[in-house]
């Protein structure tokens, strides 16, 4: 029974792997084409694009690397690129290792730098989690590839597996080599001679920037475009011929280089900023009419000591355009200028004359410069009335109605001011001083003297000489600057914090009445620097008008007169509380007006407040106008006519 019954089992399971071959025989029958890519997907790998040539007849190019139809990179020494192949192919040899890694795995520093270090070197095959394997023989294929099939990938992709392979290279007729790829040769400090290649038909942008050895190179005919910044840096290179066939030359092309003299062929219709002024370009000859020639001015603006020269033709047709500042850096070859384009101008010191040169329309006057006189400032250049300082006359262009004319510019000069005698080194009227007449235009210079830094208060209290009894300015601790008036030093000694930077302030007063506001200005910036308390210490000056009298009369013990004339102000409260003083003299055809005191720029006042202890005289035909007038009226009894001081002092 038992033997029946494995019979029939036996007999069960044989039909069943019949069934099972069969079935699986007729889908391996249906699919086979699969399971043959399958198979040959194993064992049999399919060669990438070629990638890299050698020389032929098995020399060995040692010095070079290739991506697609271009030359990507260089390594080794000096080298000359000629007799290149004019194509090559590749084959993929048997892989040497496999190395997988993940993002994350980054805590052994070494590893990720020498995975790093082969992968930016070497040629592999790569696979990423969900992705399907490819091939990469440089650092940038790569990421170029995982950027446009993974563009928002982050772990996904990860791990990667990495199989670096050996690659043997080949000659053959496949891809030519015609292009020097960007950044080809960049930072190459090796590379001293160059002879480029007819098959070669395109230069990258910055394919030899930086060569800073290179010394000599040849550009073949075929090449159209010198691009962006391609010998930019290649500061021993002096000299470069450009093949006719040239039609373009990108910004910084030649920049920073050792080229003095260059010519652009007549095929070039496309110029930008190829030098700026870094450059040792002195002379730009420019063969080509086709140029926009705004692209020739904005070149002479980026470089302006560099003299372009054009064809005369070409120079005429486009004079308007070179008039905006740029005829002293464009001229025409040959020398052809239009009629009538030219003007005179003379500089004059007094009587002699500095300087004569003729310019063309619309260009920018030389100034010469700064002229002097003894005892005497200068202030500018005068014509027509009008008074230009040096860098307003660098500014001036010839104008159109100045053609074939003479101008002349004079040098103006004004006395140099002196400070008033009435008044101290503190800026306060001298304590013997007994009449004052005020001025409409005082200005007060302070000049910071004594600047020094004293690490300890006896090293302060040694220079006592210089700070004592002067206006004073230090430096707080926290960087900021402290103006403290005129110093008791030793009020102060104890209170410093040590080290202390300090400046002694020596004010001069200056009557400018007599110069005109030009020469007001003039003088003013040669003394004008700072004006923002922070920055008191360290100024050479500072100035103001010396509008504001509050307090200016408050030491002034002996002054019994004041004048105040034609053009001045009487302030509301500032001689209040004068000690000695007996007169007030209003002596101007107008009646004086009164202003703020505390206000910076003239603002009326409401009220006029003086003392009773002294008389104020005013003009004959004014003294009932000042009466009468709702400021000066609480005075009325103090009010008397000149002719009365004219009568008593005679």
């Amino acid at each position: 029974m038992k033997n029946s019954v494995k019979g029939i089992l036996k007999t069960c399971v044989a039909l069943g792997l019949c069934a099972v071959l069969a079935v699986g025989g007729y889908h391996l029958y249906k699919h086979w084409d699969k399971v043959t890519d399958w198979f040959n997907g194993i064992f049999h790998k399919e060669d990438p694009v070629p990638d890299k040539p050698t020389q032929p007849e098995g020399e060995e190019i040692k010095d070079f690397t290739f991506s697609s139809n271009q030359i990507t990179g260089y390594i080794g020494s000096e080298v000359v690129l000629d007799n290149l192949p004019t194509s090559y192919s590749m084959k993929v040899g048997e892989v040497e290792e496999t190395l997988e890694i993940t993002v994350e795995d980054t805590s052994d520093e070494d590893a990720m730098k020498e995975f790093t270090e082969k992968v930016e070197n070497s040629s592999f095959w790569c696979t990423p989690n969900g992705g399907e394997r490819f091939f990469s023989s440089t650092f940038n294929e790569w990421n170029e590839y995982m950027a446009s099939h993974y563009p928002n990938a982050e772990q996904e992709v990860f791990p990667m597996k990495f199989e670096f392979c050996s690659v043997t290279y080949l000659t053959g007729d496949d891809i030519k080599v015609t292009k020097i790829a960007d950044g080809a040769f960049a930072g190459n400090t090796i590379l001293s001679k160059v002879v480029i290649p007819r098959n070669i038909q395109e230069l990258g942008q910055q394919a030899f920037e930086n060569c800073e050895n290179l010394t000599e190179i040849n550009i073949p005919e075929g090449i159209t475009e010198i691009k962006y910044q391609t010998f930019y840096g290649c500061k021993n290179l002096e000299n470069i011929a450009l093949p006719d066939s040239l039609t373009s030359i990108g910004h910084g092309a030649f920049d920073l280089t050792a080229i003095k003299s260059l010519t652009i062929p007549a095929n070039v219709s496309n110029l930008d900023m190829l030098v700026s002024d870094k450059s040792a370009l002195e002379e730009l000859q420019i063969k080509s009419t086709l140029i926009n020639p705004e692209q020739i001015t904005s070149l002479a603006s980026f470089a302006s000591k560099l003299k372009i020269y054009v064809p005369d033709d070409y120079y005429l047709a486009n004079y308007e355009i070179y008039f905006s500042n740029y005829l002293e850096n464009i001229y025409p070859e040959n020398g052809t200028y239009p009629e009538n384009s030219s003007i005179t101008v003379i500089f004059k010191n007094g009587d002699n004359e500095i300087s004569n040169e003729t310019y063309f329309k619309n260009s920018t006057v030389k100034v010469p410069e700064e002229p002097t006189q003894e005892g005497k400032l200068f202030c500018g250049w005068e014509i027509d009335g009008v008074i230009y300082e040096n860098y307003q006359i660098e500014n001036i262009l010839i104008e159109n109605d100045k053609l074939s004319e003479t101008i002349t510019f004079t040098a103006h000069f004004y006395d140099i001011p002196k400070p008033l005698e009435e008044f101290n080194s503190n800026g306060e009227i001298r304590n013997d001083i007994e009449t004052l007449t005020l001025s409409p235009k005082y200005y007060k210079i302070q000049k910071y003297t004594n600047i020094a830094t004293y690490n300890s208060k006896e090293e302060l209290e040694q220079a006592r000489e210089l700070y004592d009894g002067k206006y004073f300015v230090h430096k707080n601790p926290d960087g900021g600057y402290n103006y403290i008036g005129v110093i008791d030093l030793d009020s102060y000694l104890d209170e410093f914090t040590y080290p202390i930077t300090c400046s002694s302030i020596e004010i001069s007063i200056y009557d400018l009445k007599d110069l005109t506001e030009d020469e007001i200005n003039d003088f003013l910036s040669r003394n004008y620097y700072f004006t923002e308390e922070e920055d008191y210490l360290g100024s050479d000056y500072v100035e103001f008008t010396y509008s504001n009298f509050n307090g200016f009369f408050y030491y002034a013990e002996n002054l019994k007169t004041i004048i105040i004339p034609e053009g001045a102000v009487l302030y509301d409260y500032t001689l209040s509380d004068c000690p000695s003083l007996e007169k007030l003299i209003l002596d101007s055809p107008t009646l004086i007006p009164v202003g703020k005191a505390d206000s910076l720029e003239f603002e009326q006042a409401n009220e006029l407040i003086l003392s009773d202890r002294y008389l104020i005289y005013v003009p004959d035909e004014l003294v009932e106008e000042y009466k009468s007038n709702e400021l000066y009226s609480p005075y009325a009894d103090q009010i008397h006519p000149m002719s009365e001081l004219e009568l008593a002092e005679g």
